[in-house]
């Protein structure tokens, strides 16, 4: 048994909301409760959790031993953050919401409602780790990340689980967090599944001639190119700019049922099939160069984030 499902039996009520009494959550404080993070974790409870998920030694391990916990309200709900010092290490900004789909993915989802667990913002940096050639900077990203994605998203899951929730629904900004959602989330319209999936497929070893490709740069390459340079549609010229639409890592029955049905698909297939996307080549290389990106220079590349605040 994983260590998060192992501590999703052994956590409860009295764990999670410790520090806050029976009579202040049922008899009426609405002041106290509303201060509950997404209603249900006390400040205590969440600090009890990060420890029994393991995620207070997992920084350990990574050279952050001594980290606390901060957590409140933010204008789009509740934010968490993990700092080491003044360094924030993970960063994460919650709520609960209604699904809004429309018309159409209404009636294939066979709901009208679903409650979701919206990940408005999520990162997580590791100041001690520096960029070099084989892993690039992504777009936004001043330091790599912790690798423990995988981790934080089977607690997100808990999460859902404990309170009933039927997706998780996060919105991808950049085509690499697309990528790196894409092991558990689907895009919510089988539209943009299909330009997703025509993206990579014409994306594909691009910029192998002018870059040294890993496989972390290969995304770097296309994430980048969408902010410098966008690529065109073959049939129309047109610029193809990033998609900002949800993605859902779906829970209940029917939404389930709906991300694995046959006409999602069939409605993606399409999408990609009506697509045919150009990437630029020489002016894009040219950008990275400018930027430090291609070949790497730190401290190019930190002077020209400094410079653009």
């Amino acid at each position: 048994m994983s260590q998060t499902s192992t501590a999703y039996k052994t956590l409860g009520e009295a764990e999670l909301q410790f520090g806050v009494s029976d009579e202040d959550i049922l008899f009426g404080d609405l002041f106290k409760q509303d201060q509950l993070f997404l209603g249900y974790y006390s400040q205590e409870g969440l600090d009890i959790a990060m420890a029994e998920y393991g995620i207070k030694d997992d920084l350990a391990k990574r050279g952050f031993a001594d980290t606390h916990l901060k957590s409140g309200r933010h204008p789009n709900g509740y934010q968490l953050q993990i700092l080491s010092g003044t360094d924030v290490l993970i960063d994460v900004v919650l709520d609960v919401a209604h699904l809004n789909l429309g018309e159409t993915l209404k009636t294939q989802a066979q709901s009208a409602s679903h409650r979701v667990l919206y990940v408005h913002w999520l990162e997580m940096s590791n100041p001690q780790l520096s960029f070099d050639e084989q892993f690039l900077p992504l777009p936004a990203q001043l330091y790599r990340g912790l690798g423990l994605g995988s981790k934080i998203y089977s607690i997100l899951k808990n999460v859902c689980k404990r309170l009933g929730l039927d997706a998780i629904v996060a919105v991808p900004m950049y085509f690499h967090n697309a990528i790196f959602y894409a092991k558990w989330f689907k895009y919510a319209d089988p539209k943009f599944a299909g330009k997703f999936k025509a993206i990579q497929r014409d994306s594909k070893q691009v910029y192998k001639k002018g870059m040294l490709m890993s496989k972390w740069n290969s995304i770097a390459a296309t994430s980048w190119s969408f902010v410098l340079d966008p690529p065109s549609e073959r049939s129309t010229s047109e610029v193809e700019t990033w998609f900002t639409e949800p993605m859902i890592s779906p829970f209940s029955k029917p939404l389930k049922k709906f991300i694995e049905s046959d006409w999602y698909a069939h409605r993606r297939d399409v999408s990609a099939d009506l697509s045919s996307l150009i990437f630029p080549e020489e002016t894009f290389l040219k950008m990275l160069e400018e930027r430090g990106l291609n070949p790497f220079n730190d401290e190019k590349f930190r002077r020209l984030v400094h410079q653009k605040g």
